[in-house]
């Protein structure tokens, strides 16, 4: 990509949480795809929540664990590639 800038993580993290502007989170740092498949993997986990109802009771528990481990991971890998990104624009300034 050429004329890279720097992101900001604060902005990052305020699009990331709003729902549809979390794609251009992740469009920001060139990773579009990989945020869009990530969401896609992690969002796929919790159909076997309502595959199986014999798991009623513990339904919303799941729910509620497996949203918040894909937010956690959700937002290590834009922290991660977020700084990436910004490391690659500082090396792109220096050359």
């Amino acid at each position: 990509m050429k004329n890279m800038k720097p992101v900001n993580l604060s902005t990052q993290f305020l699009l990331f949480f709003i729902p549809v502007a979390g794609y251009y989170a992740w469009y920001r740092i060139g990773k579009l795809w990989s945020g869009f498949f990530l969401n896609l993997a992690l969002g796929l986990t919790v159909i076997p929540l309502f595959v199986f109802p014999n798991m009623f009771l513990y339904q919303n528990f799941l729910f509620l664990s497996i949203s918040i481990v894909g937010f956690t991971i959700k937002i290590y890998f834009l922290v991660k590639w977020s700084k990436q990104h910004n490391e690659r624009c500082e090396n792109d300034k220096e050359n």
